[in-house]
């Protein structure tokens, strides 16, 4: 997942743990709603699984742009000093 990655990234970039752990809860919350979706699906339920996962869409969406506004944060280039 993107998201996944974009946290790596953060963890790399040092980025404090408080300011990711929304987007950890919500990759969490990610895997257990692709979980339930592979078991509609399995069960041939197909409307409920588009549902599920489009429910799911909005919230991993949002959780991106918090965490890239956080790397952009901790490598945006400061400007130098007057001497």
């Amino acid at each position: 997942m993107h998201l996944q990655a974009r946290v790596k990234v953060a963890d790399e970039v040092r980025v404090p743990a408080r300011e990711l752990s929304p987007a950890r809860a919500a990759l969490k919350d990610a895997d257990g709603t692709m979980q339930k979706a592979r078991a509609l699906l399995a069960a041939g339920n197909y409307s409920a699984a588009t549902a599920a996962m489009a429910a799911l869409d909005g919230q991993i969406r949002s959780e991106i742009r918090v965490v890239e506004a956080a790397i952009t944060l901790r490598t945006a280039r400061r400007p130098a000093r007057k001497k």
